[in-house]
């Protein structure tokens, strides 16, 4: 290529940012020759020449032109690559979400299936332990039928007993009574007729010298009917003194029962508070160990001190009133209390003032059975010990002292 000449009428450019190997300055568009100009410049057809190509410069242009192609097919390519890997990735993304699905449904459905299970198991459980419960009061409640059937057949018996002693009693008191009136008949017959045979005497007498001895007999005749007279005056004196001091001796009584009513009566409340603070205590205690069961806590090593505070009365069950009476009834003095209110200590006598005799009992009768466990029993075995029998004294049981809670004992005494 021949040197860069500068045309005569072409401007330097103005200096500039290099863009060339080596070189400073910014050549514009004329400063390389590739063909000759026309030297006439009047516009009129220039001879061009071809400008010189060094020798591979095809091959250049041919591997430019296929590097061009490749570069601008290079974006498609990669964008192509990308949208396969982007549709893999989501594909094996949605495979691997259906499994996780999979298995965390079935993992649900498998803790469901546990908590059925579970469920069912602990329903059993409880229906077991219900119907235990139930069995235990089916019996209990049979035994005590039985043991009420065989208070009652006790109490039938006694009643009998009783009404026959009544009766016995009242004949006694019918003949007394008509003996009484039968004396007293004979005793004012014989007065009228000592008091009428004295006034006959009297006026009948005939006239003789011997009167003064003649009245001086009439006179002793006299002294027999008054002075039976006296003595009678004397003995209802003497009655009316005795039924005063038996009327001074009751009010007394009654005194003295009054204050010993009263001193029970406190004992009775302290009793009575004592055995329902002892039931609100167990109450209280049930219902802890029952929320404890529920939640299922971890055991502790110590028991949790039970609160004063407990249920109202109004709360109370069948079976917590059941247990006020047993814990009442556990103390003797109780026991004597009721004893001696329901069974008052008293002998039956006839007006004579002689023992009555007791009826007679048929030796080929077999003795009573008493029911064991009952508290007619457990009275009837006090009273016969205090009689001078030979029995032993029962113990008291639960039916018994739910006998006494319902008040049976005192209906059928009645």
């Amino acid at each position: 290529m021949a040197t860069a000449q500068l045309p005569s009428g072409a401007a330097p450019s103005a200096p500039g940012p290099s863009h060339g190997v080596g070189g400073g300055d910014v050549f514009n568009k004329d400063t390389f020759l590739t063909a000759l100009r026309d030297a006439s410049g009047d516009g009129g057809p220039a001879i061009v020449a071809a400008a010189y190509e060094p020798k591979g410069m095809a091959s250049v242009r041919e591997k430019y032109t296929q590097l061009h192609g490749v570069v601008g097919s290079l974006s498609e390519k990669i964008t192509a690559v990308l949208v396969r890997q982007e549709k893999d990735f989501l594909a094996a993304y949605r495979a691997h979400m259906y499994n996780v699905q999979k298995e965390l449904h079935d993992t649900k459905e498998k803790i469901l299936r546990n908590e059925t299970l579970e469920n069912k198991s602990e329903k059993i459980k409880l229906l077991e332990e219900e119907r235990d419960w139930y069995r235990k009061e089916a019996l209990r409640l049979d035994t005590f039928t039985t043991n009420m059937k065989k208070d009652l057949k006790h109490l039938k018996e006694k009643l009998e007993c009783i009404e026959e002693d009544r009766d016995w009693l009242e004949k006694q008191l019918k003949a007394s009574k008509k003996q009484n009136k039968l004396l007293r008949a004979e005793l004012e017959i014989r007065l009228a007729n000592l008091t009428s045979q004295a006034e006959d005497a009297m006026a009948t007498r005939p006239p003789s010298p011997a009167v003064d001895d003649m009245e001086h007999n009439s006179s002793a005749g006299l002294q027999l009917p008054l002075a039976a007279v006296e003595r009678e005056e004397q003995f209802r004196k003497q009655i009316r003194q005795l039924k005063r001091e038996l009327l001074a001796s009751k009010r007394d009584v009654n005194r003295l029962r009054e204050t010993t009513s009263k001193q029970q009566s406190n004992e009775l409340e302290e009793f009575f508070v004592q055995s329902i603070d002892a039931v609100k205590k167990d109450i209280v205690r049930r219902r802890s160990h029952i929320r404890d069961s529920k939640t299922r806590p971890i055991p502790a090593l110590k028991a949790e001190p039970v609160p004063d505070c407990g249920p109202e009365m109004k709360e109370f069950t069948a079976a917590d009133r059941v247990r006020v009476i047993e814990r009442l009834l556990s103390h003797d003095e109780v026991l004597s209390i009721l004893y001696d209110n329901l069974f008052p200590s008293h002998e039956k006598k006839p007006p004579d003032g002689t023992k009555a005799p007791l009826p007679a009992v048929d030796s080929t009768k077999k003795p009573q059975q008493q029911p064991a466990g009952s508290g007619a029993a457990a009275v009837v075995a006090s009273r016969e010990l205090g009689n001078g029998v030979g029995a032993s004294s029962l113990p008291l049981d639960t039916s018994t002292l739910e006998y006494l809670k319902l008040g049976g004992g005192a209906a059928s005494l009645r």
